[in-house]
């Protein structure tokens, strides 16, 4: 089974202490399955996709189709020894620890009324850093237009002993409403 998120780091504030995690705006499946229990049985709805994935060597390449087109994904990457430079995580150690902390998961329900969150508990992770040669996300580029944006680093998680645990949810004011600003 191939997974994919579409989904940028965020922080809040919450009982006057700074959390971090994801916001999911939109995931891709290749389980029928998981597209069709998503959003009913766990939260946050997920699409069926045709995944094609190679590795090959150090490359890692990921080409994905989605039915509507809306989010169709090509990525050509090879392995890292590390995040670059001059990434907001700093180092793989700040990475880590942003994965560990910000395991908190918040996307839109099916009917855009809610934002529901996911805690992603996991016994262990590992994590490869990737080198992005080439990327072109339909999704990003159909949601911000001629807006400038750029992928501060990107990495390959493979986690073990994966639980996940509903963690809460909170009403919008109208499905316009379940979005949020990228600045």
């Amino acid at each position: 089974m191939d997974n994919l998120a579409h989904r940028i780091a965020v922080e809040w504030t919450e009982g006057g202490q700074v959390r971090t995690g994801v916001h999911i705006f939109r995931r891709e499946t290749s389980l029928g399955l998981a597209a069709w229990t998503s959003g009913r049985v766990v939260p946050g709805p997920m699409n069926l996709g045709l995944f094609d994935a190679r590795e090959t060597g150090e490359a890692w390449n990921l080409d994905l189709r989605t039915p509507d087109s809306e989010a169709d994904v090509d990525l050509a990457t090879r392995t890292a020894d590390r995040v670059p430079t001059d990434s907001v995580f700093h180092s793989m150690e700040g990475l880590r620890s942003f994965l560990e902390a910000g395991a908190v998961g918040w996307s839109a329900n099916r009917t855009g009324d809610r934002i529901e969150a996911m805690h992603m508990a996991v016994e262990r992770f590992q994590v490869q850093p990737l080198e992005v040669r080439h990327l072109r996300c339909r999704w990003f580029e159909r949601q911000l237009g001629d807006a400038e944006w750029c992928v501060d680093s990107a990495v390959r998680m493979e986690p073990t002993g994966v639980r996940w645990m509903h963690a809460g949810a909170f009403a919008t004011a109208g499905r316009d409403r379940a979005n949020v600003t990228i600045q």
